[in-house]
């Protein structure tokens, strides 16, 4: 009989670049799923109850409207989300942003940036 060590030793071995689909995998798209849909109920919510509470800096008047609206920040959450399902599919686009992993950085910021400038009130 064949100790406990040796059957590790005998294991089959993935290669790193060929991994399964494990259940991560699919919790991952489910997590993504879950933050579309609440960043979505977020914004909705938000909209329609508060509309007017906005993030300003703390130095500023708290009088004052300018800042950004908080029901905004559900869009920014649910883009996000969407670039992270797109990532999740096994499509030529994964695999496009696959080889350019700077591609990522990119589309965060141009997110980012772009819920300021659409978003911001003065």
């Amino acid at each position: 009989m064949a100790a406990p060590e040796n059957a590790r030793e005998n294991a089959p071995q993935n290669p790193p670049g060929n991994t399964p689909p494990l259940r991560n995998a699919r919790l991952s798209r489910w997590q993504n799923m879950r933050l579309l849909i609440g960043g979505m109920v977020w914004a909705v919510l938000c909209f329609l109850l508060i509309p007017n509470w906005v993030i300003h800096p703390i130095t500023s008047q708290f009088h004052t409207r300018s800042g950004m609206p908080i029901w905004s920040l559900g869009i920014l959450v649910s883009c996000g989300a969407l670039f992270g399902l797109a990532m999740q599919s096994e499509t030529a686009f994964a695999k496009w942003i696959d080889r350019r992993p700077w591609i990522s950085l990119v589309v965060i910021l141009g997110i980012i940036v772009g819920w300021i400038v659409v978003f911001e009130k003065r």
